[in-house]
C-alpha cells in the first residue's frame, strides 16, 4: 500500500532497518520471483538509504493524485533512539538527551520541552532506575502503536519475507 512505502520509506531514513538489509531482501525477492517490480529492482541497487527513502517516496505520490503526507522524520528517530535503549546499546539519559535533540530540530509527537523535564527528573532523582523504568513504559505506551509498526518492518525485513515491495 502507499501508506507502507511511506512508513518503510521514514523507517530507512530513520536508521532502523540498514541498506544491508533491505538490499538483500530485495535480492531475495528477485531471486524468488518470476518478474519482480521495478521498485525492488531499484532498491536493490541503492547503498544510499536517503536515495531508497526517496524511491520509496517517488513509488508512492507516483500511485496518488495528490501527495501521501509524509510521516515526521523525528518521530522515526525518536523511536530509533528508543529502540536503542530497549535493545540496551544506549543509557535512558542519553536517550534522553538524543530526544531532546531530535525534537530540537525535526517535528516529534513530544517537544523537546517534554524530554527535558524527564530529564531533570531524571537526573534530579540520582538517575534512578526505577524512575527511568517508569518513565520509559510510559514513553513505550505513547509509542506503542508506531514502535509494534517499525517492529513488524524490521521482523519482515530479518526474515527476508518483504512482500509488500514486491507489488
Amino acid at each position: 500500500s502507499n501508506k507502507a512505502l511511506v512508513v518503510l520509506s521514514s523507517i530507512i531514513s530513520a536508521g532502523l532497518i540498514t541498506p544491508e538489509e533491505y538490499i538483500a531482501c530485495c535480492d531475495e525477492i528477485i531471486l524468488s520471483e518470476q518478474e519482480p517490480s521495478q521498485l525492488v529492482m531499484d532498491l536493490s541497487l541503492l547503498r544510499d538509504k536517503a536515495d531508497a527513502a526517496r524511491r520509496l517516496l517517488d513509488e508512492a505520490y507516483g500511485n496518488f493524485a495528490e501527495k501521501y503526507p509524509v510521516p515526521a522524520p523525528g518521530f522515526f528517530e525518536v523511536c530509533a533512539e528508543y529502540l536503542k535503549y530497549q535493545s540496551d546499546h544506549i543509557t535512558w539519559a542519553e536517550f534522553l538527551r538524543s530526544a531532546i535533540l531530535i525534537a530540537e530540530h525535526g517535528q516529534c509527537q513530544w517537544g523537546a520541552n517534554d524530554f527535558h523535564r524527564c530529564l531533570e527528573a531524571f537526573v534530579a532523582s540520582g538517575e534512578s532506575e526505577i524512575l527511568a523504568k517508569r518513565q520509559s513504559e510510559h514513553l513505550s505506551g505513547v509509542l506503542n502503536e508506531e514502535l509494534a509498526e517499525v517492529e513488524l518492518y524490521r521482523q519482515m525485513v530479518a526474515q527476508r519475507n518483504l512482500t509488500i515491495l514486491s507489488c
